[in-house]
């Protein structure tokens, strides 16, 4: 093992191959390799170690390259937006004017907005987020209200659930899948 004297000190001879004319360039860290086979003449300078640097440097711009292919450079890419339609019925009829909600389930990880559509005549809705179709993936609680004007017992049908109308007490989730057309049908029967 070999020794040199840099300034006072005795530094062991470097354990890599090393270019005198190479210069690192990497932003916070900069070291050139000057004369005396990788070692600075100054005991003082960030060079001092000479390859040691070169390694050390090496080794960050590595790992942080890797970090960037394999973890992401920050947020992650949300998933693509899909569709979310389906049918209602109420009594094997359908649910026309009544509303449906798909609140995102946080406790699942969803951190999105509530989405509603409007039940049509034949019984069909489709959520949509301001004017698009397009909904986040993810896992959703279900809510379902009946019409204001819909007949209730007086006109000798049961009356709608009321635990259907808040997506915490509905016991009603959905995921919904990233890349497909996701059709989701509520059939809502009570017996008297």
């Amino acid at each position: 093992m070999f020794a040199r004297l840099c300034g006072r000190q005795v530094l062991p001879e470097p354990t890599c191959p090393v270019n005198p004319n190479e210069r690192l360039n990497i932003p916070g860290i900069s070291a050139d390799f000057e004369g005396c086979s990788g070692w600075s003449a100054n005991p003082g300078s960030p060079t001092r170690g000479g390859c040691r640097v070169a390694l050390t440097a090496r080794r960050i711009v590595a790992a942080a390259l890797l970090a960037a292919a394999v973890g992401g450079c920050g947020k992650a890419e949300p998933p693509a937006a899909t569709v979310v339609k389906g049918s209602v019925t109420f009594q094997g009829r359908p649910l026309a004017g009544g509303l449906v909600v798909f609140a995102p389930d946080r406790e699942k990880g969803n951190p999105g907005k509530p989405l509603t559509a409007t039940i049509g005549p034949d019984g069909w809705y489709r959520l949509t987020v301001d004017g698009s179709p397009a909904v986040t993936p993810g896992w959703y609680r279900v809510a379902i209200a009946d019409p204001p004007e819909a007949p209730g017992e007086e006109f000798g049908r049961p009356r709608f659930p009321a635990a259907l109308r808040r997506p915490d007490r509905s016991g009603l989730d959905r995921e919904v899948l990233a890349g497909r057309e996701n059709v989701f049908h509520f059939e809502i029967e009570v017996t008297e």
